[in-house]
C-alpha cells in the first residue's frame, strides 16, 4: 500500500485535475481503500487493511500535497500517517531556484508518535522537460519530548520524453535522531532512479535505490518500488503496488516489505478505459511540442468559420485561432510557451457556447462551465 512510500520517497503523481472554477490553480482529491501483505521490522508478516485520502494543489509556480493514511494490521495493532509536502519555484520560463517543505506525523499502537519538519533550497538548471537541481536542507523530529536534527545535501535530475519520465537523485544525510531510533548520530548517502509511463488511463512506475551507510546499520542496503494504476472508469481506478523501503530515522517509519491492491476514488473526471471513441465530425484538439519551451496547438474543425480557445495557459483569456488547411492554429505560427504536464482548455466554434474538444476527457468546474483535460508532453 501507499504506507511504505508515503514518507520514504515522495513522487508526486498528478493525474487529471479539476477545480471549483477557472482559477489559476488546479486541485484534485482522492480516497483509497485496499489490502496488502506486508512485513515490518520486528513484526511477523501479516495482512493489512488501509484507508487514506489525498489532496493535491498545483499552481503555476508551486504544488502542495496533503495526505493521510490509517492501517490495521491486527485487531490490536494500528498505524497512522499524515504528511504535507510543498514546493515553490522561481518565475518561468527558466526558473533557477526551488524551495521545498515537508511535515509529517507517524504513530503506531504501543509506541510514541513521531513528528518531523524539514525544509530545503535548491538551485535549478534546465527546463520542465529536462534539467537538474542541487541544494541543501535541514529539519528536526520529535518523539516523546526528545528532539533530533537532520542536515541534508540534495541533488536530482529529470528528463521527459513524451509519456516517459526519467528521474535520478542522490543525497547525503546526517541525523541525530531521537534515542528511540538510534543511540548515536547516523550518516548515509542515497542514490536512486526511476521511470514513469503516463498514457491516458494507464500509469506505470518503477523506482529503486541504494543506501551507503557509515554508521547505525548495514554498510549497503537497497529499496525498490513498482506501481501501476488503471482508471477503469472516470472516477475509479485499480492500483497495484509492491516494494521494499528502508527505515527512516527522521520520520520514525520502519523497514517494510509489501504487496497490495487498492481502489482509488476521485471526484475529478479522469481519462478512463471506458472512454468512448469520439465522433470524428466534432472538433478535436492535438498538441505537439516544438522545442523545450513552445507547443503547437491544433483544432480540427474543417467546417467552422471561426474558432477560439481559452485555457489555463492563456490565463483564461480567449484567443482567436487562424485556419491552416483543415485545422486551426494560434495566429503567427511557432506555437505558444506551455509547460509540460496537465492543462485545462475550452474552445468556441462560430461564436457558440464554450465546449470541450470531443477527444478530451471532460471535467466540470461548475454547473455552467466545463473544460477538457489535455496532457502536454
Amino acid at each position: 500500500m501507499r504506507r511504505a512510500r508515503l514518507f520514504s520517497y515522495f513522487i508526486c503523481q498528478l493525474g487529471s485535475l479539476a477545480s471549483s472554477g477557472f482559477l489559476g490553480a488546479q486541485v484534485e482529491s482522492s480516497l483509497e481503500i485496499g489490502a496488502s501483505r506486508l512485513r515490518q521490522a520486528n513484526v511477523p508478516s501479516g495482512n493489512s487493511f488501509s484507508g487514506g485520502a489525498t489532496i493535491d494543489w498545483l499552481g503555476e509556480r508551486g504544488q502542495l500535497r496533503a495526505t493521510a493514511l490509517a492501517s490495521r494490521q491486527t485487531e490490536s495493532r494500528w498505524t497512522g500517517q499524515a504528511a504535507l509536502f510543498g514546493s515553490l519555484i522561481g518565475n518561468s520560463p527558466s526558473p533557477w531556484w526551488q524551495l521545498d517543505v515537508a511535515a509529517s506525523n507517524y504513530a503506531q499502537t504501543s509506541a510514541l508518535p513521531t513528528t518531523s519538519a524539514e525544509g530545503a533550497a535548491r538551485a535549478r538548471l534546465g527546463s520542465g522537460l529536462r534539467g537538474a537541481a542541487l541544494g541543501l536542507g535541514g529539519g528536526a523530529s520529535v518523539t516523546g519530548g526528545h528532539t533530533g536534527g537532520v542536515q541534508r545535501a540534495l541533488g536530482d535530475g529529470w528528463w521527459m520524453l513524451g509519456p516517459e519520465r526519467f528521474v535520478a537523485s542522490f543525497g547525503w544525510t546526517h541525523t541525530s535522531p531521537p534515542k528511540a531510533f538510534a543511540p548515536s548520530a547516523v550518516s548515509y548517502a542515497d542514490a536512486a532512479g526511476g521511470w514513469r509511463h503516463e498514457a491516458g488511463a494507464l500509469s506505470l512506475g518503477i523506482s529503486g535505490g541504494f543506501r551507503f551507510q557509515s554508521s547505525g546499520g548495514p554498510d549497503v542496503d537497497s529499496w525498490q518500488l513498482v506501481d501501476g494504476t488503471a482508471w477503469f472508469a472516470p472516477h475509479a481506478a485499480l492500483v497495484l503496488t509492491a516494494g521494499r523501503t528502508l527505515a527512516d530515522y527522521v520520520r520514525g517509519t520502519p523497514r517494510t516489505t509489501w504487496a497490495g491492491v487498492s481502489l482509488r476514488l476521485s471526484p475529478s473526471a479522469h481519462f478512463s478505459l471506458a472512454h468512448r471513441t469520439p465522433d470524428r465530425s466534432l472538433p478535436r484538439l492535438a498538441v505537439t511540442r516544438i522545442n523545450a519551451e513552445r507547443v503547437e496547438i491544433e483544432i480540427t474543425a474543417p467546417n467552422a468559420a471561426t474558432v477560439e480557445l481559452m485555457a489555463d495557459f492563456t490565463e483564461w483569456q480567449p484567443i482567436k485561432l487562424e485556419r491552416a488547411g483543415g485545422v486551426w492554429r494560434v495566429a503567427g505560427g511557432g506555437g505558444r510557451p506551455i509547460t509540460s504536464g496537465l492543462h485545462r482548455v475550452s474552445i468556441r466554434v462560430d461564436g457558440g457556447p464554450w465546449t470541450v474538444p470531443s477527444n478530451l476527457p471532460r471535467a466540470d468546474a461548475s454547473p455552467d462551465a466545463s473544460f477538457g483535460l489535455v496532457t502536454v508532453p
